[in-house]
């Protein structure tokens, strides 16, 4: 089935349909498509139906949003101490790292990078769910500008929740390593979907509250990195992925950081005007001497950054829990079948007590596992 097809498709289900979270997941959907689309083909674009936010849409989308935060600011504090143990020894670690990037992508034949990614889901148990992906879901190979893009990641899901169709979509593709990476940590998301069996209502409040979004896509980066150590496979790549990887969570754990530290009346002023980000830049000033960060964190900062960078901190925290029990245990982990339930839930602080995830035993598992790139 082509786009055109999909949106149509969606169209008519969202036509048939009186039920507002089905809507804003169709509607959600549509757009996206077709924003896609646009950036692929922008003159093709207007031969489809754009497809308008109603009021009551907007509402319900509202109320989640306003949710999330009642729920970001009733958990500020604990964000806070949480991330700041974590941040207080990684920073140290990580600075005692390689920074540089050691080893560039290695051109593979097509033959070369299935075989690998084969091999990979085997290892795993999850090679029916690539089969199925290539078989049923076209992945596509994208190659356009960042300003025309959709979405500028190196990859993303599109997905219908209603009829269980998705697509993935990879930047810049080559076969490659990084490509390889990508593939992965999308196949992640299509693994977190397929395996979610939710109505509409609980699906949109994972979709738009949930901390949970990017564990099982970071689990199986994790994996799949571990999987090219372990084998050996361009190893000097695999330790440059690893090194990057550690940067990226730290970012992600460091902006959430500072989101914590902001006080209520600056977080539910919803309007990113120059106004509100100075008060911000002086605010962050005042506690944080890395200039860079707060440098960054003033240049990318936007009110969806909370569940976005909360979805990333978070992702990269719990995925390192879980990696380490399927290495050890498998799919019959307890934590891996208690993460199962409870990812679509509103983050509860007591879950991550009920885990066993604390800053102390994610510094472990973090020292264990850079061990091998600080030679």
């Amino acid at each position: 089935m082509n786009f055109s097809n999909k949106i149509k498709e969606a169209c008519k289900l969202l036509k048939a349909t009186n039920n507002i979270d089905k809507k804003i997941i169709l509607e959600n959907y549509i757009n996206n498509l077709e924003n896609t689309m646009n950036s692929l083909a922008p003159k093709k674009i207007k031969q489809y139906r754009k497809i308008p936010y109603t009021e009551k849409i907007l509402e319900k989308m509202f109320y989640y949003h306003y949710e999330m935060m009642e729920n970001f600011i009733e958990n500020k504090e604990f964000h806070k101490n949480f991330l700041d143990q974590i941040l207080t020894i990684t920073e140290k670690e990580q600075s005692k790292l390689p920074q540089e990037n050691r080893k560039e992508d290695i051109k593979l034949t097509k033959k070369e990078f299935y075989y690998i990614l084969s091999s990979f889901m085997k290892s795993i148990n999850k090679e029916k769910l690539l089969d199925n992906i290539i078989n049923n879901h076209q992945i596509h190979k994208i190659n356009i500008n960042d300003k025309d893009t959709y979405k500028t990641d190196s990859g993303y899901i599109l997905y219908n929740h209603i009829n269980k169709d998705y697509d993935i979509f990879i930047k810049d593709f080559s076969y490659n390593i990084s490509s390889m990476l990508t593939l992965v940590h999308e196949i992640g998301h299509a693994y977190d979907y397929e395996t979610l069996e939710c109505d509409s209502a609980t699906y949109n409040k994972y979709y738009f509250q949930s901390y949970y979004g990017e564990v099982y896509s970071k689990m199986f980066e994790r994996l799949f990195i571990s999987y090219m150590l372990k084998n050996n496979i361009e190893k000097y790549k695999a330790e440059s992925l690893l090194l990057e990887f550690e940067n990226n969570s730290l970012a992600s754990m460091s902006f959430s950081y500072i989101l914590s530290c902001l006080d209520e009346q600056l977080l539910c002023n919803q309007n990113d005007d120059k106004n509100k980000k100075k008060k911000i830049a002086n605010k962050i000033s005042e506690q944080f001497t890395n200039k860079n960060v707060v440098n960054q964190f003033i240049k990318n900062y936007h009110f969806m950054m909370i569940p976005e960078n909360y979805n990333y901190a978070y992702g990269n925290i719990i995925s390192l829990f879980l990696k380490d029990v399927y290495e050890e245990e498998g799919l019959s982990s307890n934590l891996l079948k208690q993460f199962s339930k409870k990812r679509v839930e509103v983050f509860n602080k007591k879950e991550l007590d009920n885990w066993e995830i604390t800053p102390n035993q994610y510094i472990k598992l973090y020292k264990k596992q850079i061990h091998s790139i600080k030679k």
